[in-house]
């Protein structure tokens, strides 16, 4: 199911209530215009519009918007570009699975709206069912979120319906506790709900969306917090965490070629680096001295302590070996005897 409209303001406004709605700068107010024509209309309907002019169009009442209302949710990474208002509906947020665990129910439905340059601007779950009966919560947008009157009033129109038809319950819509990656509006008692028929609401599936995103290749990450896809080129699997890294804090192992977290443990000598001690035994030594790794190619060992330094930092002994400025001192011809 997906049917798309393009509507500009005034043409919503003119088909709920059947008027040619004039929107020029000294035009009537919309009250003005109704009651000349003789239509009768509530103050939560100018209210809804009032709403709907704000929270979608930002104030324009010409602009042609597209309103698509599919049955087809936004999966798991397409909900981010939808998540206005620091809603918790997107990878990484309290609310990640919504939108796939909502998928699961027939009765679920999106409605998608994009602006004159065909960006996503608002959006809303809803429930629809058999008899064409509805229910839903608030509206999400880049205004804010929080708009109960402007969905309802959208959904009248295309459903051909008043805004009357609607009526608030203090029941959840939909069946699922708001834990596990799960938050909906439809089903917390800190949101309103608004329905055509106080029988409709929903049952998802949890444990089924979590099963449809593996088999779309994704995997959970305790360091992003959030569902990963094995394909998805913004991160790596990094050896040296066992875990997922944004690209960004990747470097590669000059030794073994892995890919590892510079948020993990790992080495850097002399402008080289390796994900692991491992990696870095074998090509470099480990320093007493200096508490760090050098490269095999510029050090050497203190004959006597045996610890490894810089080439430059050993010195030569009366007997030719190299020694450590600490060793140095019992290797060298006692002047006494030279003279």
């Amino acid at each position: 199911m997906e049917t798309v409209y393009y509507k500009s303001y005034k043409e919503l406004v003119s088909e709920y209530f059947g008027i040619d709605y004039k929107v020029e700068e000294n035009a009537p107010k919309l009250s003005k215009q109704l009651s000349k024509k003789g239509i009768e209309y509530t103050q939560e309907e100018l209210q809804a519009f009032s709403e709907l002019l704000l929270a979608v169009f930002s104030d324009n009442k010409e602009l042609v918007y597209t309103f698509k209302l599919s049955d087809i949710l936004p999966s798991y990474r397409e909900a981010e570009d939808w998540a206005f208002d620091g809603s918790c509906n997107e990878p990484g947020g309290a609310g990640e699975l919504t939108s796939i665990a909502l998928q699961t129910s027939d009765l679920a439905r999106y409605c998608y709206i994009f602006n004159e340059n065909n960006s996503p601007k608002a959006r809303f779950y809803y429930l629809e069912d058999e008899q064409g009966e509805l229910g839903l919560s608030d509206m999400y947008s880049w205004e804010g979120h929080g708009f109960y009157l402007a969905p309802q009033i959208l959904l009248a129109i295309f459903y051909d319906r008043k805004l009357s038809d609607f009526q608030e319950t203090r029941e959840n819509i939909v069946y699922e506790n708001n834990s596990g990656g799960f938050w909906c509006n439809m089903a917390s008692a800190q949101y309103k709900k608004f329905v055509t028929d106080t029988e409709i609401s929903a049952e998802v599936d949890l444990d089924k969306a979590v099963d449809v995103l593996r088999e779309e290749g994704f995997v959970w990450s305790d360091n992003q917090d959030r569902y990963i896809n094995l394909d998805d080129e913004d991160f790596t699997f990094c050896e040296n965490i066992e875990d997922f890294e944004e690209s960004y804090y990747v470097s590669t192992c000059d030794h073994c070629g892995c890919a590892f977290s510079i948020n993990g443990d790992y080495a850097e000598v002399q402008g080289n680096y390796y994900c692991s001690d491992d990696c870095a035994s074998m090509e470099c030594v480990w320093s007493e001295y200096y508490s760090e790794y050098i490269l095999i190619d510029d050090s050497s060992c203190c004959e006597d302590c045996g610890d490894n330094l810089y080439n430059e930092d050993l010195e030569e002994g009366s007997d030719g070996c190299l020694y450590c400025s600490d060793c140095i001192h019992d290797h060298l011809e006692d002047e006494e005897e030279i003279a």
